[in-house]
């Protein structure tokens, strides 16, 4: 997935990112999530996702070479210089092969109020589970609790005279960086919200 922020929607409308930075003086900023910093076992398939980048979405003309991690990185930890190692075993040295990836774009992020916030049930899982999740427009997103709580959920022990309030959207809503009830801050964002981006979108955006 690609996740475009034109409106710096991530920090509040202010640059808070490098690659946004990047962007504002003239370069090209790309940000790329990985997970757990220490897992060294994906690097190749890391590196090809932003090979398809550069070469797709930016038409970048790149040489074709092999990905070989260099022994500081191997070195991190035993067992997964080992997966690395399995890894190198599959690369080829081809270029990635040509794919298309759908984009995103952020429209806004649901923030912690008085009235608190308690995650939605989507199909029998619970809202804010993973990255991408979709809610589907005029579907809770989560409730909020009218005159009752200050930081969380409106459940069993919430006040029965308060209302409970749905929170939706009218459009698809694809959930990014949902946080979990224990870190919910008063004043920030409990989740983003994004929507995805038709082609005919995407060059208004760009």
């Amino acid at each position: 997935h690609v996740l475009l922020d034109p409106k710096y929607t991530l920090g509040g409308g202010q640059v808070v990112a490098t690659d946004e930075f990047v962007g504002m003086h003239g370069g090209i900023g790309i940000c790329i999530e990985t997970g757990q910093a220490l897992d060294l076992s994906r690097l190749n398939a890391i590196k090809n996702d932003i090979l398809t980048v550069l070469r797709d979405e930016i038409n970048l003309e790149l040489e074709e070479e092999n990905y070989c991690p260099s022994e500081v990185d191997v070195d991190i930890k035993h067992t997964i210089s080992t997966a690395v190692e399995k890894d190198q075993n599959t690369l080829s040295s081809s270029s990635p092969p040509r794919r298309s990836l759908k984009q995103f774009v952020l429209e806004e992020a649901i923030l912690l109020d008085e009235c608190g916030f308690d995650w939605a049930s989507i199909d029998g899982e619970i809202a804010g589970s993973y990255n991408f999740q979709l809610v589907s427009a005029g579907s809770p997103i989560g409730y909020c609790h009218l005159g009752g709580k200050d930081n969380g959920s409106y459940g069993e022990n919430s006040d029965s005279a308060s209302s409970v309030v749905p929170i939706s959207r009218p459009f698809d809503s694809y959930l990014l960086f949902p946080k979990i009830q224990k870190l919910f801050v008063h004043g920030k964002p409990v989740v983003w919200l994004a929507k995805s981006v038709s082609e005919a979108e995407q060059q208004s955006i760009a």
